[in-house]
């Protein structure tokens, strides 16, 4: 069997660890190589997915409530912030 060709597959039709081991094998080094780069590539875009969208969103809720607190909306007086976020959602939801 020459290495390019693929590995047979038992009769049942499900991979046995022998014949994966062969058809990786078959494979190639540079191919191996690549998916190994590929995965490695994936996972680090998606780890900073994670901490650029986080990041992101604390930005933004501080600055929500900045904005908030200086047009006088979120204040502590008065039972102040659950107060404040019960009228803004309240007044989000009529509007």
């Amino acid at each position: 069997m020459a290495l390019s060709d693929p590995a047979p597959t038992p009769p049942s039709g499900r991979f046995t660890p022998a014949s994966l081991r062969r058809r990786l094998a078959a494979i190639g080094l540079r191919w191996r190589l690549v998916a190994w780069v590929a995965v490695v590539v994936l996972i680090c875009t998606g780890i900073t997915f994670v901490a650029v969208y986080r990041g992101t969103g604390t930005q933004l809720r501080h600055q929500i409530d900045q904005e908030l607190a200086g047009a006088g909306i979120l204040t502590r007086a008065h039972g102040g912030e659950q107060l404040a976020v019960r009228q803004c959602r309240r007044g989000l939801a009529v509007g």
